[in-house]
């Protein structure tokens, strides 16, 4: 998986491992698989996509996300081919990317909430838990002194 970076349209090139897996259904060739910037322009790419592939195969789809998201087939490796997971997508002149995300003050703080809620709910029902294990043994002491 890799994300189109900005720039690519102008130029640029994936690459994808296929590693030689002998034995396999998809045995690979050892070989690095390429798509250039026009190949991929023409099959509608544009920067900021995201590329995924698969292991066997190496057929590679887009995915596109504004107010929904859009998955679309647009290349078919060799058939023997076993890929490696990720694309590297590099640009021949990368352009800027646009000012960073600013940073989240509060990040984790959900997690956090989550851990210390599962804490206190363990917590609790462990004190429930010895509290019934109490009053069965004051239950069952009373009952056995008559």
């Amino acid at each position: 998986m890799g994300f189109v970076p900005p720039g690519f349209g102008a130029g640029g090139t994936a690459y994808f491992a296929d590693r030689a897996t002998p034995g396999n259904l998809h045995p690979g060739t050892d070989t690095l698989l390429q798509l250039d910037a026009a190949g991929l322009a023409a099959a509608g790419i544009r920067d900021g996509d995201l590329l995924a592939a698969t292991e066997g195969g190496a057929r590679t789809i887009a995915v596109r996300c504004a107010a929904s998201c859009a998955v679309s087939e647009i290349a078919a490796g060799p058939g023997p081919a076993h890929g490696e997971g990720h694309l590297m997508i590099v640009a021949d002149h990368p352009a800027f990317a646009g000012a960073p995300l600013p940073e989240a003050g509060d990040l984790g703080a959900a997690a956090r909430a989550q851990a210390l809620l599962t804490r206190l709910g363990a917590g609790a029902l462990a004190v429930l838990l010895l509290a019934a294990l109490v009053g069965l043994g004051f239950w069952l002491r009373r009952r056995l002194a008559r």
